[in-house]
């Protein structure tokens, strides 16, 4: 969301401008061109926490990891996407079939309470005693135990969405479930699997509105999950494990997907480590303590956070730093990373991406704040 605000503001203020140069035509379309340019990047290098605060974002209590992590997806698909022979067959380890969307869910709903292959919380028989495709996840008798949600702002990720056949789009006679992974305003973004294929969706709150009123649509919520994630998972050495698993990747927006920050590597870890959404901002605060580093460190209660010592730091504990020169009344708190053992922090850096780097080399850049944010396991 943040994203698309900061893209929408550079794209009409770009629109203006060319139309200037068509305008005004000859040698002041370079001077026309120039300002574009600069347009552009100025809003691309908007810092996180503006960001965050243009487009009224905060993280909710509940939240994992986006993305393709689906266990199979390198063996229903083809390397040029197309569905392999495995696509479609029965998964003997989950008891539905290879790249539906049943599968998927049924990945996600364990993996959510901490459930591996071959280490599963729940079965098939467990979830879909009545009947397993996509439309009948939603039907009375299956899911026991799960709360029905019938208003479309209160679904929260890890909810999952089961559709009747023909439901928005979802054509197939079997129907359709999927994994809800944000909510805003009422939109549901979900995350889907389909002929082998990973893709990303929502559903406007109008239409939610309408299909779950009229039975067609069926948001469903597991009771344990919420009790799961509201007293964190994990340990801190996953944390510093899935931070591990970046290294390497390009410092930029993408909060993790190609590129990330320095915030976002950070709660990015927590959420798919202990299942715990860091605050990326403190809204009604002005600038210098609104940005996500500040909301870390000033919040850290409300996720379970203790300060301490920076010399009494252990693996996973989140550390904080000040740009040299840069006072707190302006910009409180400029960097933040977590702590790896051994006097080394990963984070995510503008020169070098995410990296495990020693906290020395900071001595010239930065001052190390002396207390760190440490989450209990």
């Amino acid at each position: 969301m943040a994203v698309r605000v900061v893209r929408g503001v550079a794209t009409n203020i770009a629109t203006a401008v060319a139309g200037m140069a068509g305008a005004i035509g000859g040698p002041a379309v370079l001077v026309v061109s120039a300002l574009l340019a600069l347009v552009l990047v100025v809003m691309s290098f908007l810092p996180s926490w503006l960001v965050n605060i243009i487009a009224g974002e905060q993280s909710g209590n509940v939240s994992f990891m986006v993305g393709d992590d689906y266990p199979w997806a390198a063996d229903v698909r083809l390397g040029d996407g197309k569905p392999s022979d495995v696509y479609n067959t029965p998964n003997p380890f989950t008891g539905y079939y290879f790249g539906n969307c049943t599968d998927f869910v049924y990945w996600r709903v364990n993996r959510d309470m901490g459930g591996s292959l071959g280490a599963w919380v729940y079965t098939r028989q467990n979830l879909t005693p009545l009947g397993g495709n996509g439309r009948q996840w939603g039907k009375e008798g299956n899911l026991p135990g799960w709360e029905t949600i019938t208003n479309p702002h209160k679904a929260q990720p890890g909810d999952i969405v089961s559709f009747e056949s023909g439901v928005l789009g979802h054509t197939s006679e079997f129907g359709h479930v999927a994994y809800v992974a944000s909510v805003e305003n009422g939109n549901i973004t979900t995350e889907n699997y389909g002929v082998a294929q990973y893709y990303v969706e929502t559903i406007s709150k109008a239409d939610a509105v309408r299909e779950i009123g009229a039975g067609r649509l069926v948001i469903k919520r597991n009771p344990a999950l919420k009790d799961r994630v509201n007293g964190g998972f994990g340990s801190s050495n996953d944390v510093v494990k899935y931070a591990m698993s970046q290294v390497g990747m390009k410092y930029g927006r993408g909060r993790g997907h190609g590129s990330v920050d320095c915030c976002w590597l950070v709660h990015n870890a927590y959420k798919h480590a202990r299942g715990i959404s860091l605050p990326l901002s403190v809204p009604g605060n002005p600038p210098a303590t609104a940005k996500c580093e500040y909301a870390m460190y000033s919040q850290g209660h409300t996720f379970g956070g203790t300060l301490v010592p920076l010399s009494k730091a252990q693996p996973g504990d989140i550390v904080f730093m000040q740009q040299k020169g840069v006072s707190k009344r302006q910009d409180n708190l400029t960097h933040v990373g977590i702590f790896a053992g051994g006097g080394k922090i990963i984070d995510a850096i503008p020169a070098g991406g995410v990296g495990v780097r020693d906290l020395s080399a900071y001595r010239y850049t930065e001052d190390i704040e002396p207390m760190v944010m440490r989450v209990a396991p």
